[in-house]
């Protein structure tokens, strides 16, 4: 397959055909994609999506998301080098408690669990987070870095967890998609946005590519606030949309450099075609899983 630079998805074009074959529904709503237990007398369901373009061995992945429903419960998140064909995946979770735990899925085995340190003290999943895990090289020297935040601030400016995956021995590429696993019936997950890149995903509110971040950049943000935008309007969050938060990441860089930018930047991120995310709901049929344990 030919890798793909990246691809960035926040629901807005309001195509929900693309999104109802497999087990996940699209609001047209709230324009957000929602996954939920498919069998009403099985509460301990995996449902895994995923945008069929491949990666190499340096995969970004990040996503906006919370857990809702009339009684929510269960584990939700993002995936990275995912093989359908035999079930390799590295998959980014966070439950309603506000534990979470990267899991480690080998030829359809049992997870392994590679588990972050449990003093970290993390936004609840009940209420919007982020997650975005960064991977690079493969094999046993497969480095892992994974960020869980709470959305209205700036993404904090190291890892909340790293780990070197000594014990990988195969997934060294595939998709990057979405997941949520129900703890009771009636939980959801729900998606806000979701984007993969090929280099890492950063923050940046240099707006005018000038090298610092200064005064006009917090111009430019001010002329874009309110509306929709990439970073030369405004938006150093990567979520499209000109904000507070956008504000905040000026003010925590400002008079310095801005972080390296990666493709997660560029205005050129194609969004999923339809074509493309009916051929992602097809495939994610085939990845329900019954009787998991994340």
């Amino acid at each position: 397959m030919n890798l793909h630079a990246a691809w960035f998805d926040d629901f807005s074009d309001g195509d929900a055909a693309g999104w109802q074959t497999g087990p996940g529904n699209f609001s047209v709503v709230n324009q957000n994609y929602v996954l939920s237990g498919i069998d009403a007398v099985n509460i301990d369901e995996a449902i895994f999506a995923f945008f069929p373009e491949v990666f190499g061995s340096t995969t970004s992945v990040r996503g906006q998301m919370l857990i809702e429903g009339t009684n929510p419960n269960g584990d939700i998140g993002i995936i990275a080098r995912l093989d359908p064909q035999n079930g390799n995946a590295y998959v980014l979770t966070q439950d309603v408690s506000g534990d979470w735990v990267i899991s480690v899925f080998e030829f359809f085995a049992s997870a392994d669990e590679l588990q972050p340190d449990p003093s970290n003290i993390l936004p609840n999943a009940t209420s919007d987070v982020m997650l975005q895990i960064d991977i690079s090289g493969v094999d046993s020297a497969t480095q892992l870095d994974l960020w869980v935040w709470d959305p209205a601030v700036p993404m904090p400016s190291t890892p909340t967890f790293s780990v070197t995956d000594t014990l990988n021995s195969g997934i060294n590429g595939g998709f990057a998609g979405i997941a949520y696993a129900e703890d009771a019936n009636d939980g959801e997950g729900v998606f806000c946005y979701v984007m993969a890149s090929a280099t890492n995903f950063v923050e940046s509110a240099d707006f005018d590519s000038s090298g610092i971040v200064a005064g006009p950049d917090f111009l430019t943000w001010q002329r874009g606030f309110g509306g929709a935008g990439l970073l030369a309007t405004g938006d150093a969050s990567l979520d499209r949309q000109v904000g507070t938060v956008d504000r905040l990441i000026w003010e925590s860089q400002f008079g310095g450099a801005p972080p390296s930018p990666s493709l997660g930047l560029a205005a050129t991120v194609p969004e999923p075609s339809s074509l493309a995310l009916l051929a992602l709901s097809a495939l994610s049929v085939g990845l329900t899983v019954r009787g998991r344990r994340w």
